[in-house]
């Protein structure tokens, strides 16, 4: 990510993720706050949507901020299985590989923001899901292996 601030606009600031284009310029005077930055890669049609959270500094509130950026949506594999799992997306059938106790960021590359998943080496799938909304999904096992 890279930050962009303008000598004019000492409290407005713009972010970049991966090649996308810049932000719309935000701001960083509220205290406790909690925004939703949006990144457009117009080029690989991708929108990298940010969490973006500002808040005072405990050991010096007056002067410094801390400032979190998480990605909109984690994913993170609590089984001890390996997961693979795929974005619904009529174009291309990319799995994603998620060892056991991994995490990792989730950029979607469709507006569709379902989800299916099954177990690394099983042929069985999950039904799609909404990831809009953190949940649970159940698996099928092959043959009752787990």
């Amino acid at each position: 990510m890279v930050f962009s601030q303008k000598n004019n606009k000492k409290s407005m600031v713009r972010l970049r993720a991966h090649q996308s284009e810049w932000s719309m310029p935000f701001g960083l005077d509220g205290i406790t706050s909690m925004s939703l930055i949006i990144c457009r890669d117009i080029e690989r049609g991708r929108k990298y949507q940010i969490l973006t959270e500002i808040e005072s500094s405990r050991l010096s509130p007056i002067f410094t901020k801390i400032i979190t950026f998480l990605p909109y949506f984690f994913i993170c594999n609590k089984t001890k299985r390996a997961l693979r799992f795929m974005e619904e997306n009529e174009e291309a059938d990319l799995w994603n590989d998620l060892l056991p106790g991994q995490e990792m960021s989730f950029w979607p590359a469709t507006e569709s923001m379902k989800m299916k998943i099954k177990w690394r080496n099983s042929q069985l799938v999950s039904q799609h899901f909404d990831i809009t909304h953190a949940g649970k999904t159940v698996l099928r096992m092959d043959n009752g292996v787990r």
